[in-house]
């Protein structure tokens, strides 16, 4: 995983690079945008599938919104957990 772009307050763009179950890479990407006195966080995953690993996942039974919905859920509810923790103890890094 590297940050391969980052704009601050706007996104942040991360290259993903898999070994398993098929060898691939992913673009993540992390957009912000201002909504009143919260920020609205938009999290995407893209990349593509050859043939064989679309046959493969298919015949597996593997569903990629099914394996990755569940961690994008949770991984925005840690996001906003830590900030909103951060902003209530007046916390910075």
């Amino acid at each position: 995983m590297a940050i391969v772009e980052s704009t601050p307050a706007e996104r942040i763009v991360i290259k993903l690079k898999f070994e398993r179950p098929f060898p691939g890479s992913s673009d993540v990407g992390f957009a912000f945008q201002p909504e009143g006195d919260a920020t609205k966080v938009t999290w995407s995953l893209a990349g593509e599938q050859g043939f064989v690993e679309r046959a493969m996942m298919l015949i597996m039974g593997l569903d990629m919104d099914e394996m990755i919905g569940q961690e994008y859920e949770n991984g925005l509810a840690s996001l906003k957990r830590i900030v909103e923790s951060e902003q209530t103890s007046g916390g910075s890094d």
